[in-house]
């Protein structure tokens, strides 16, 4: 008893994500003659990097207000503060910027203490059934994306100065 074994080929037609055509590296390159080093070309890589930068946030800051919806008290607060982490990992890498985690949960605990009262109260008021549920979800949902919206801003602001998470000072913001 022989047993013989086909080989199947299997083939794709659909390229990887990762995969580059050769009429996309054409692309990619400027034409000859084109100046890619003047003034407005620069500027115009800046205004991409922070369009970008504000798709991340805005990405998180929904993330961060649909912690809200969580029905433990509590749980949504960490998950807040984990949220803001990440994007900030994120915004660290968009930068090429060194990421700490340490750092990051420093800066997110600095930038919004006498911020969370309200979100406090909120997780705390879902411990009331029906109506503390609803309330404090709703404080927390609108409250909890505009921090990490206004956290991811600032950080912002200091990447495009030249800064680093280590020399971030918290101090200039009024509390």
């Amino acid at each position: 008893m022989e047993s013989e074994t086909k080989k199947i080929k299997v083939t794709r037609n659909r390229r990887r994500l990762y995969e580059n055509t050769p009429e996309d590296i054409v692309a990619a390159v400027p034409p000859a003659g084109v100046s890619t080093s003047g003034k407005a070309d620069r500027k115009a890589v800046q205004i991409s990097r922070q369009e970008e930068a504000a798709q991340i946030i805005g990405m998180y800051s929904k993330i961060a207000s649909g912690s809200g919806l969580l029905p433990l008290p509590v749980v949504d607060m960490v998950a807040i503060k984990t949220v803001g982490v990440k994007m900030l990992q994120r915004l660290c890498r968009h930068y090429s910027v060194d990421y700490d985690p340490d750092q990051a949960l420093f800066i997110i605990n600095e930038l919004t203490r006498g911020r969370k009262k309200l979100l406090w109260a909120g997780s705390l008021s879902k411990i009331v059934p029906i109506l503390g549920s609803a309330g404090g979800g709703l404080a927390v949902l609108w409250r909890g994306g505009r921090i990490i919206y206004a956290v991811g801003h600032i950080m912002i602001e200091h990447f495009e100065s030249g800064g680093t998470l280590d020399d971030f000072d918290p101090s200039f913001i009024e509390q």
